[in-house]
Parts: structure tokens; sequence; C-alpha cells
């Protein structure tokens, strides 16, 4: 059973792109098959992962904003061009700096909030991952990523994560619950500190989703967080 899951937090930039690269290769590495989708407003991932789009070997590679540009009678032609395979091993679906520009474009579609939960639905299949680097600011994009995933995790410095943070990430999470996912689920928080010198504040972690919170991940670290996301895939495929 796939799962999709939607990577974000308070914090963009390149070092939620480079864990979402990490976790990635590593859940590769496990024998896993991994999809990247890169929808962050500064395309990290993609400069991460060495990928330009229209250039050797990515001559006829699109981006990700052709997707919310186009018709849905387009999109599975779209397919074929958005997703290439990495020098890494995974696949990646690319994305071009400046992709939120194009919000101002979707606001009036009735299906705004679903486009790529509608575009990874044929794709879904061929993965056991799919990894979205999603935006880290409320908005359409964010919510066609939590519309799209089937678990959101939260990558988060434990010295700066606070039980307010998690309160309004869980808004997010909820909004998405109440707009179209109700399945929506929280995986938990993973420290994405490189010295490990901070814990993670339970009360923060509890306050995702305190209904949960038995089964909230609390990852202090890369090795954790994979072995504690695969032990949950697991778990969902023997639940299915």
């Amino acid at each position: 059973m796939s799962i999709t899951l939607s990577v974000t937090s308070f914090k963009e930039g390149p070092r939620k792109a480079q864990a979402v690269k990490r976790l990635g290769l590593a859940l590769f590495r496990s024998g896993q098959r991994v999809l990247w989708i890169d929808l962050q407003p500064e395309a990290h991932l993609t400069d991460a992962l060495k990928v330009v789009p229209g250039e050797p070997p990515f001559e006829s590679a699109g981006t990700l904003d052709e997707l919310f540009l186009s018709r849905p009678s387009e999109e599975g032609t779209l397919r074929t061009r958005l997703v290439v395979t990495t020098g890494s091993g995974p696949d990646l679906v690319p994305a071009e700096a400046g992709i939120e520009g194009i919000e101002y474009h979707l606001a009036r579609r009735t299906d705004r909030e679903r486009i790529l939960a509608r575009f990874l639905e044929p794709l879904i299949p061929n993965y056991d991952w799919i990894l979205i680097d999603s935006p880290t600011q409320d908005g359409i994009l964010l919510q066609n990523c939590l519309t799209a995933a089937t678990d959101v995790l939260f990558p988060v410095l434990p010295e700066l994560f606070t039980e307010a943070d998690a309160l309004q990430l869980r808004q997010w999470v909820e909004l998405a619950r109440s707009r179209g996912n109700p399945e929506l689920r929280v995986a938990g928080a993973w420290s994405v500190d490189a010295d490990r010198t901070h814990l993670l504040r339970p009360e923060a972690v509890r306050a995702l989703d305190p209904e949960r919170e038995a089964e909230l991940l609390r990852a202090q670290d890369d090795e954790t967080a994979v072995r504690e996301l695969l032990g949950r895939a697991k778990k969902v495929a023997g639940n299915a």
C-alpha cells in the first residue's frame, strides 16, 4: 500500500529540502519505490537533486507549474514529461522557483485544491512512497499537498518547535480534513537538528494530534524516522 507523505513546517529553505532528500534516499536504499514531488517556492529539492529541466539529460522534462496551469484533459500527457528519474535513483516531479505565483491564476477554479491529488492518482500503484516537499505557508498549493496526502510529517528544529507552533500546524491539518481529506493522518515530528543537541518537547508533539498521541512519531534523527515510517507502512498495509 502506497503512502503519500506531505512534509511541511514553518521553515522554508535548503534544510527542509535536504531532509526530504535524505528521507527519500534512505527509503529507496531500504528497497522502497520512491517518488519525490517538489512543490516549495524556491525549488530547493530540485536543485539538491541536480535536476535542471531543459538541460541534459532532462531536455524534455517539465516542471510542476505546468500542471497547475493546464486543463484536466492534458494531465495524462503531462505525467510522461513531469516524472523524471534522478541520478540518485528515485523519481522526481521537479519544480521551478517562483511556483507560488500561480496561486493567483487558480483562485477561480472550483477544483483548485484537488489538482495534485488527481495528477498523482494513476501514479500511486507505481510507488511505495510519494514524498511531497510542501510549502510552509497556508494557501492553495499547501492545501493541494494536504489533500493529496495520506499522512503529514513535520520536520522541525526542536529548540524552536513550541506547542503554539504545533497548534498552528494542526489547524492546517484540520482544514484539509474538512475540505475533502477526512482520513489525513499526522505522522508526527522529526528533528532535523544535525547536532542532536536538543530534544523534541513532548507537549509540542502531543499538540499535533492529542487523540492519537501514542501513535505519533517522535524521531530524533533520520534513522529513527525511516525505521518508524517503515513500521507505520507495514501496519497500515496490515489493516488495509
